[in-house]
């Protein structure tokens, strides 16, 4: 999104009437067809002949992007569906491409016993399941997450806030206007009986049979916590172990993070996910893994590939614009300038979104070291 000011109340006649806007134009067939001739959609419509059909910010925050930047345009997403929560998206996404295990610590206070604290780590595989039927089933999902939950007792969904929250309204109705605004999505089936497996608010149904329980006593959940949480800075819920806070309506505290290896020379695949694969508690089943990294023997490329993003990420990119190395720019855009590019927009969704991050980070490193290699190999 390229974010220039217009002011309130601006008319034709206080523009000129020839402006290049140039790189500001929407040039995708489908959002032109769509959203802007069939009127879909107000997105576009600026109720002004000179920028209308232009790929502006409404808010009319002025922000001009450095070098070929301005280019780089991906839509904006309705403020109805800011609050989707990141089991939502997977629900509603094109690609898989995260495992993610999250390990729960219980309150060690007997006052608090619902405050629940912990971390979720995101573990990057090969893109694989290419939907072709949406949402999907809360058993797809639960191929993609394990939880681990130390405390007395077994873990209760119900107590999780909105960690794992999915509402089957509200994928429904993104859906339907990712299928009207976004090409991607024009295509696909959208399953009601598949939608219908979903709560109407509540917890991912299921949840708890992707859960290994790992019970002990209060006092020890305190000390494996501290342990397994120890670092230069404190846990974020550090506070909550604290004697004396007390906290109503409690929501878990959880910190991401994404497991890559910046060298990727000196720690092979095959070590990374032995170390994942260590965290999670023994299981009882002894027929069931504690958790499945998903790999395929043609998986999705990611070099030339400017769809890859935007159908892993629907509401990074709502109108399946705006993905990498897109060779209908009218100029070359570098991967990492773009990737920075994104992380500053406003509104921020890019740095807070839970595994964005962890996954440009590692295709940045991984294409370098694919770059090195390729030097070296040809050098020797």
């Amino acid at each position: 999104m390229h974010y220039v000011s217009v002011p309130r109340g601006t008319c034709g006649r206080d523009l000129p009437s020839k402006l290049h806007w140039g790189k500001l134009e929407i040039t995708d067939d489908f959002i032109i067809k769509n959203c802007i001739l069939a009127m879909v959609s107000n997105e576009f419509n600026f109720e002004n002949p000179h920028l209308d059909g232009l790929m502006l910010d409404k808010a009319g925050i002025s922000h001009r992007p450095s070098e070929n930047l301005d280019q780089v345009n991906r839509g904006q997403l309705p403020d109805e569906f800011n609050d989707l929560t990141w089991v939502e998206e997977m629900a509603c996404s094109i690609y898989r491409n995260m495992a993610h295990v999250t390990r729960l610590f219980a309150s060690s206070s007997p006052e608090q016993p619902k405050v629940l604290h912990g971390n979720t780590c995101a573990h990057e595989m090969n893109v694989v399941s290419t939907a072709s039927v949406l949402p999907h089933t809360p058993a797809d999902i639960h191929g993609m997450l394990s939880v681990v939950f130390v405390g007395p007792g077994d873990f209760d969904p119900a107590k999780a806030g909105s960690l794992f929250r999915v509402r089957k309204d509200k994928i429904w109705r993104f859906l339907m206007w990712l299928k009207a605004h976004n090409r991607l999505y024009s295509g696909l089936h959208f399953s009601k009986n598949s939608l219908e497996l979903f709560p109407d608010d509540g917890p991912l149904p299921g949840l708890a049979n992707a859960t290994i329980n790992q019970q002990v006593t209060c006092d020890h959940v305190k000390q494996i916590f501290g342990e397994e949480t120890a670092g230069i800075e404190d846990h974020p819920a550090s506070h909550i172990l604290e004697a004396g806070n007390h906290i109503s309506n409690p929501e878990p505290m959880v910190e991401r993070m994404g497991v890559m290896d910046p060298e990727h020379t000196r720690i092979p695949a095959h070590t990374l996910t032995a170390s994942a694969l260590q965290r999670p508690a023994p299981s009882d089943d002894l027929e069931l893994p504690d958790l499945v990294l998903h790999r395929r023997s043609d998986p999705i490329p990611e070099y030339n590939n400017p769809d890859l993003l935007p159908r892993m990420y629907p509401t990074l990119f709502p109108f399946g614009i705006g993905g990498f190395e897109d060779h209908t720019h009218p100029t070359a855009l570098a991967f990492d300038s773009q990737a920075q590019y994104y992380l500053n927009i406003h509104g921020k969704s890019f740095r807070y979104h839970f595994s964005y991050l962890f996954v440009i980070l590692n295709m940045i490193q991984c294409w370098k070291a694919h770059l090195q290699t390729h030097f070296t190999v040809q050098t020797s």
